[in-house]
């Protein structure tokens, strides 16, 4: 069943895939019994320019991609499944190509780990990658890493890929999203992703359906406040006032 942080992650992946290629989320994995892989991406070098904007994660996805996000650190069962569908699409690639008369893509699989597999790490004995930041893992000669989120350095180039994370690591990088200099694109639709994300979890965990003065019909309001707003004056002062009440709350 997927959880509102689930949603979440898919949806900024697609914002952002989708700024620089083209990603299918819960892309069909051929020649498997209905297995589906969480996004399969091509970049489109019209738009190469874009990536630097998204730091680590633009470096990531500057090549072909089979992306896997877990909230929890995966097992080696996990990440065995995860291996076997990027085997079946390498496979499934080959064979279009051969028909397409084109060269074969390579899509690495990129594992997206809030926490650190650590058991997992030590029975396969991966390896830090080479050439990558801290957090970034290798299983060699397959094609196949592991970033493990709450590992990254907090810098600039990992705010995006930390908005991934766990609770805590991720209100971190929102508060260096409202901090001056911000470069990310897309802002607007990262703040509301956000925001969207912390009403659909006070909704989750409500038992009864509240009366009209409880807070998840004030979230909604300050939610629709803050898009008016952010069209009329701009995104600072309507961040701003979104944000504010909810971390009160």
């Amino acid at each position: 069943m997927q959880t509102p942080v689930d949603h979440f992650i898919k949806q900024l992946l697609d914002l952002a895939l989708s700024w620089t290629g083209t990603p299918i989320a819960d892309a069909v994995v051929p020649s498997s019994d209905d297995q589906r892989a969480d996004v399969v991406y091509v970049p489109d070098p019209t738009f190469r320019t874009r990536l630097d904007d998204f730091g680590l994660f633009g470096r990531i996805a500057a090549e072909p991609r089979h992306f896997e996000h877990f909230t929890d650190p995966p097992d080696c069962e996990a990440l065995v499944e995860c291996v076997r569908k990027r085997l079946n699409l390498q496979h499934d690639e080959a064979l279009r190509a051969a028909r397409e008369e084109r060269p074969i893509r390579t899509y690495a699989l990129w594992v997206l780990s809030a926490g650190d597999p650590v058991t997992l790490r030590r029975t396969l004995r991966l390896r830090r990658a080479q050439g990558w930041p801290r957090g970034v893992w290798e299983l060699p000669g397959l094609a196949v890493y592991i970033v493990v989120i709450a590992a990254l350095p907090r810098t600039p180039a990992t705010v995006f890929l930390r908005l991934m994370g766990s609770d805590p690591v991720r209100e971190q990088a929102v508060k260096e999203l409202e901090a001056p200099g911000c470069k990310l694109p897309r802002l607007e639709d990262l703040l509301k992703l956000v925001i969207q994300l912390r009403v659909q979890r006070r909704r989750a965990t409500k038992n009864t359906t509240p009366p009209k003065e409880e807070p998840e019909m004030i979230d909604l309001s300050i939610y629709n406040e803050w898009e008016q707003e952010t069209l009329e004056k701009g995104i600072e002062k309507g961040i701003e006032k979104a944000l504010a009440p909810l971390e009160r709350q």
